[in-house]
């Protein structure tokens, strides 16, 4: 196990008892986490916040004292890195968490290790229609229901690329892995994508290098996705040549019928 100074420490807030102690137990139970509290309400979330630091704070949306996001907006806007990964029965509220800064938002139903991920890769992800829009007899569509595309997920970020892919492969398409563009090339090479997911700031080689080497290949046809934790990513993406860009965190399931959305499209030619 490591030591505790080496892990992140998490504040969990949820106005339920059973959730906020199985909640509590369930992140202590992971050798690189460690609860140092937990509030049973707004007010409580904002005052152990404060006094105790947490690197992450899961906090419910549906908690008794300030209104709405009101919690997440106050400790955002007071700095010290804080990051908060909304958990809710109400994924309506998405748009407006990432407005105020919130790093996921996920539907209380969500796999635990989505939540473990988002916890730990400062929450990049942004889980829509949960049991809310099941209740209402909806369907949330991520993807084909038959075997879809070949995509190329090219991410540094080990638990964004491992979520990304089992996404992409849950949804039903082909998903192959890279953690740098030397590594993208050499599957691009084994076989070429219908769509890569390209994250633009990698070790060894970054996103706009890959791009210049890969659009050298002839044959070369993919769209190209482009990721980036800078806020204006579609137009770095648009001045990339690229077909779409998101800028982190970004809505999951955009992600995927983007993919979706594209691979149908018509192979580009090489520049």
């Amino acid at each position: 196990m490591a030591p505790f100074a080496e892990r992140m420490r998490v504040l969990v807030a949820d106005d339920h008892p059973a959730v906020r102690q199985n909640l509590s137990l369930l992140l202590a139970g992971e050798p690189d986490l460690d609860v140092v509290g937990a509030a049973a309400d707004g007010y409580e979330a904002l005052a152990l916040a404060r006094e105790l630091r947490p690197d992450v704070l899961v906090l419910d949306h549906e908690m008794p004292g300030p209104p709405r996001l009101e919690v997440a907006r106050e400790l955002l806007a007071e700095g010290g890195g804080l990051r908060v990964v909304l958990f809710t029965l109400d994924t309506t509220v998405s748009a407006a968490a990432r407005d105020v800064g919130v790093t996921a938002c996920l539907a209380k139903d969500a796999p635990v290790s989505l939540l473990l991920d988002a916890v730990r890769a400062s929450g990049v992800y942004l889980l829509a229609g949960g049991p809310a829009a099941r209740a209402r007899g909806e369907r949330l569509s991520l993807g084909p229901s038959k075997p879809g595309w070949r995509v190329l997920v090219a991410e540094d970020d080990p638990s964004i690329r491992e979520i990304l892919v089992e996404a992409l492969a849950d949804a039903g398409h082909e998903a192959v892995a890279a953690a740098n563009g030397e590594e993208a090339l050499r599957e691009c090479a084994r076989r070429d994508p219908d769509v890569v997911l390209l994250d633009l700031m990698m070790p060894v080689m970054g996103g706009r290098q890959f791009l210049a080497a890969y659009r050298r290949r002839a044959g070369a046809r993919a769209q190209v996705i482009a990721l980036s934790a800078l806020p204006q990513a579609r137009d770095i993406a648009a001045e990339l040549g690229c077909a779409a860009g998101f800028a982190k965190p970004f809505a999951l399931d955009e992600v995927l019928s983007t993919v979706e959305r594209l691979g149908a499209a018509p192979p580009q030619p090489t520049a």
